[in-house]
């Protein structure tokens, strides 16, 4: 099977409605012009709106990794862990948890903001 690419690869068109599909079957809202100057707008000013979330993100990301890494990392050799390593593990756990949180309340301010507009 030979894959075939999207058709705005081949041409600018991407894709094509035959005029018997939309002719007199409703009224005209207006014309949607998309040009690149439009589309960058629009990524410079979300990505404006972003930038605090995703430094956050980011910084929680990093953070929740290192914490899930020291959750399991604390080995206690085939004995029963003792009470700091227990501790240890607990408090990476609860860090990893809060990471996790900050990490989602980012990713929904950061979606919310963009999609105020």
């Amino acid at each position: 099977m030979v894959a075939q690419s999207a058709p705005s690869i081949i041409n600018r068109q991407q894709f094509y409605i035959k005029p018997n599909h939309y002719k007199n079957l409703g009224e005209k809202l207006g014309t949607l012009k998309i040009t690149t100057g439009a589309v960058e707008k629009f990524f410079a000013a979300a990505a404006e709106k972003m930038n605090d979330d995703l430094i956050l993100m980011f910084n929680s990301l990093a953070s929740l990794t290192d914490n899930i890494g020291r959750f399991f990392l604390v080995d206690c050799g085939g004995n029963k862990c003792s009470t700091k390593d227990a501790a240890m593990r607990n408090q990476a756990g609860g860090a990893a948890i809060s990471d996790a949180n900050d990490l989602n309340a980012a990713v929904k301010s950061s979606v919310e903001s963009t999609v105020e507009e």
